[in-house]
């Protein structure tokens, strides 16, 4: 396929960084929505708001 094993290393090692990244984005946000439900169903509504075209 001419991918080098540079390349695939590259990809592979930003695959693990992304999964962690996530992770440790997933686990704030649980706490911010246990904390704030309201307050973050309003701003997701208002995002799907600004983001429509009339």
């Amino acid at each position: 396929t001419g991918v080098t094993f540079t390349e695939m290393s590259t990809i592979l090692a930003a695959r693990v960084g992304g999964y962690i990244a996530g992770t440790i984005v997933g686990a704030a946000m649980q706490k911010i929505v246990k904390r704030y439900p309201e307050a973050l169903l309003a701003v997701a509504f208002f995002i799907a708001s600004v983001g429509q075209r009339t």
